[in-house]
């Protein structure tokens, strides 16, 4: 569905709406073929406002902290250098 949406300039709507048609097309299998009664889990209510903060549950000893550190360094330099790089291309032709 995406690739149409691309190819064709009328159809750039494609795209965007395929995941919704998606959820509404399994929804309805769903209640159709009445699957809550043979083990699918239905969400009935979902509560509204933000998740608790778990910052409290955050582990900061162990034997790995210092490998987990330096993994996060070369992440950030990579992601900065990446976004660098675009950047410069997007904004310096």
């Amino acid at each position: 569905m995406s690739f149409q949406g691309r190819r064709n300039k009328k159809l750039f709507w494609l795209p965007a709406i395929a995941p919704l048609v998606s959820v509404l097309l399994s929804t309805l299998i769903v209640y159709l073929s009445k699957a809550d009664k043979n083990g699918v889990n239905i969400v009935k209510h979902v509560k509204g406002g933000l998740n608790p903060s778990s910052v409290h549950e955050l582990q900061f000893h162990g034997s790995n902290v210092g490998q987990i550190a330096k993994i996060g360094l070369i992440s950030a330099v990579i992601a900065l250098t990446v976004c660098y790089i675009i950047c410069s291309f997007i904004f310096l032709k």
